[in-house]
């Protein structure tokens, strides 16, 4: 049984040494900005899930992980309805590799995928009296920098501007992504010369098109996973004129094309 964020909160914070699992489930992940004295890793068993912190945004799609190290303030949510997180809090013992102070989203590997299947259904703190099961917990914690050597994808750590009128833009561009949006039109509708809203997503990182198709395809990750519509369908609620483009672009955000993606659901 899954426990409520206050309950596991709590326990987490007290703990000292060893590792504490949850499972977060349907109607269960929306939580405040807060942050744990322990290094947190999330697994994406079912569902996908948003996770914001002061200066980024970042998406976890189905077996995937982040890691989001100690001290770190971020908050998280779904979109869909159907969802199932595995979480591990872990002690701060033997975490000299830069991967444990750093916020990142990553793909899983077929070794990390079998160790976590293994625990996922344990529930609540491991301490050392549990030898073997601290021991095999400090082992999947051991292989992750091993296994974030895995190529990143652009899409899972974008941007989080701090420009209030950009923020306007991009929400404006989240509730209209199944039409045809150009940058002049968007521009025009927030008091935005063209050059100076290309201004503005340049001076973040990232461009117009490559915020918009990002956007694009984290809302068709999300509708795939519900399995309610086709691919050409969800490829026209996104914006695309044609599945073949939805495919190329899908493919280079991800590596996979939404075809193989639905079929590891």
């Amino acid at each position: 049984m899954a426990l409520s964020f206050d309950h596991v909160y709590l326990d987490v914070q007290r703990f000292r040494l060893g590792a504490y699992c949850s499972t977060s489930e349907k109607g269960e992940i929306a939580t405040p900005f807060h942050s744990h004295n322990k290094g947190q890793f999330i697994y994406a068993e079912k569902g996908t899930l948003h996770i914001a912190t002061a200066d980024r945004q970042y998406f976890l799609p189905v077996d995937h992980f982040i890691w989001i190290p100690r001290g770190v303030t971020h908050r998280m949510w779904t979109n869909n309805a159907s969802v199932r997180m595995f979480t591990i809090y872990f002690d701060n013992q033997h975490m000299e590799d830069d991967f444990y102070h750093a916020t990142g989203v990553y793909m899983v590997n077929n070794l990390l995928h079998e160790m976590v299947r293994f625990v996922v259904n344990w529930e609540g703190h491991i301490g050392r009296n549990q030898y073997a099961a601290y021991q095999f917990l400090q082992g999947l914690k051991a292989i992750l920098p091993g296994v974030s050597k895995t190529r990143q994808l652009p899409l899972l750590g974008f941007i989080k501007p701090r420009d209030e009128r950009l923020l306007e833009v991009i929400g404006y561009m989240r509730k209209h992504l199944d039409e045809k949006l150009e940058l002049g039109q968007v521009a025009g509708k927030f008091g935005f010369s063209t050059r100076s809203l290309s201004r503005s997503f340049n001076a973040e990182g990232t461009s117009f098109i490559e915020y918009l198709q990002a956007l694009r395809i984290i809302q068709s990750m999300e509708l795939l996973v519900e399995k309610d519509f086709s691919i050409g369908r969800i490829a026209a609620m996104v914006g695309y004129d044609s599945i073949t483009a939805f495919s190329h672009t899908f493919m280079r955000f991800t590596g996979i094309r939404p075809s193989a993606y639905t079929k590891g659901l």
